[in-house]
């Protein structure tokens, strides 16, 4: 039986080009100027991880295409901003307004097309640098399809959710939809973050020492989201943000103009302000004085590439000067859990962590082998269902361990020493998994 072929409309001397119309001239002088082995990047005109899983594949340009092929046509996400404006139609309701029609944005032949919908062929659709496995993202995919008459059980969904496939099945359990995508899930985040280990790791501080401890936590936060800004109106309530390392950017990126403008917000509201402001008594003086404080800067980096640089080797060193991280991930609302940089930076850097994500994420942590800290503190908030009190336990906790003695926070540093060495060892072989 011959080998699956992987398509490529253009194939370079090193690797082939995506199949979508992104900026072709800068495409081409780009691979053509490379001369050297490429480490493939997270996002940007290569093939993406698509190779890293079906590497046994052959992979052949388009017009190389034989009528018995069994072949697989990938097409790569290439927003960073999720994947509903890559499906825009004017008669599918989505909530981006990219006016982007993701097929059509690719050079996919009417015989390819056609092979997809009759015949030996599968669209694989790569969205590993976003989170879109919500019911409300997989009833937009299903949609678009059937508009496209592409029957699911020929599209490849790739993805870094960690649960993806269960949330897809659920999905189509409870929709009763017989013919399914086929899910397939590479935690890209994981992967590039054993690559930054590697080419990076060098520049990590190699001693850690009690002494350095200025603050009990380590927050980052940047892009405005519901559970960030709850998070730093518990910190306030809870007279925490003086013992934390905490950034706050001062402009949301979105439609808000200040940071009270999104903290009342209808989706704020809903997506847990409206219970943590009635549980903690915060008044409008409260978000008044929190807005007046941004932005908050804790280090000296202020362009976004370097700040979502995955293992970050910081001038400020302030994964050794505060005890534990606080990890705001992505997600937090949703079921979706999806491993971003947020979570791997403390692990790259030898800290203890608690993670501010959906519902189980520290479940599927430990199923990947990744170590916790629950012989230390209470980790039953990773159990709690409903976001709101998920977030408020997470609070208390900050607080318990805020209030912990000296001698119980050194202990805590020197006896999670092992467990912290475990992590950065495991996250160190990522990569392997995909060579």
């Amino acid at each position: 039986m011959s080998k699956i072929k992987m398509v490529y409309d253009w194939c370079g001397p090193l690797l082939p080009i995506v199949n979508n119309k992104i900026n072709p001239d800068f495409i081409f002088k780009t691979v053509l100027d490379n001369t050297k082995n490429i480490t493939f990047p997270s996002y940007g005109h290569y093939p993406g991880p698509s190779i890293l899983m079906f590497k046994d594949m052959e992979i052949i340009p388009s017009f190389a295409l034989k009528d018995n092929d069994t072949f697989i046509y990938p097409i790569t996400n290439p927003e960073s901003n999720g994947i509903i404006s890559g499906f825009e139609k004017d008669n599918i309701n989505t909530f981006f307004n990219g006016g982007r029609d993701i097929l059509k944005d690719t050079n996919i032949s009417d015989n390819i097309l056609n092979r997809i919908r009759n015949g030996n062929g599968y669209l694989m659709m790569q969205m590993t640098g976003e989170s879109c496995i919500t019911d409300y993202h997989i009833k937009i995919v299903h949609s678009y399809f059937n508009e496209y008459q592409i029957p699911l059980n020929k599209i490849i969904y790739y993805i870094s959710s960690v649960n993806a496939k269960e949330l897809y099945k659920d999905y189509c359990d409870k929709n009763e939809i017989r013919y399914r995508m086929t899910v397939e899930v590479i935690e890209w985040f994981d992967y590039m973050a054993g690559v930054y280990i590697e080419d990076y790791g060098h520049l990590l501080p190699k001693n850690k020492d009690y002494s350095k401890i200025e603050k009990t936590f380590l927050c980052y936060n940047n892009r405005w989201r519901s559970h960030r800004a709850c998070l730093y109106t518990i910190f306030y309530k809870r007279n925490l943000l003086e013992h934390s390392y905490f950034s706050m950017s001062d402009e949301s990126g979105f439609i808000y103009e200040s940071w009270a403008d999104f903290w009342y917000s209808k989706k704020n509201g809903r997506d847990g302000g409206e219970v943590i402001g009635h549980r903690l008594d915060v008044h409008y003086r409260d978000i008044w004085h929190l807005s007046e404080q941004l932005p908050l800067v804790i280090d000296p980096i202020s362009d976004n590439a370097t700040k979502t640089m995955l293992i970050l080797p910081e001038s400020s060193n302030l994964h050794h000067k505060s005890l534990i991280s606080v990890v705001t991930e992505t997600n937090f609302i949703s079921n979706d859990v999806f491993i971003t940089e947020k979570t791997w930076k403390p692990i790259g850097n030898k800290h203890p962590f608690i993670i501010v994500g959906p519902y189980h994420s520290l479940y599927y942590l430990k199923q990947k082998g990744y170590k916790t800290f629950s012989d230390f503190f209470d980790e039953s908030y990773d159990n709690m269902t409903d976001p709101a009190e998920r977030l408020l336990r997470i609070g208390e906790l900050c607080s318990e361990i805020n209030d912990w003695s000296d001698t119980k926070k050194q202990e805590f540093y020197n006896q999670t020493e092992s467990i912290t060495k475990h992590n950065f060892e495991l996250l160190q072989l990522a990569k392997l998994g995909y060579k």
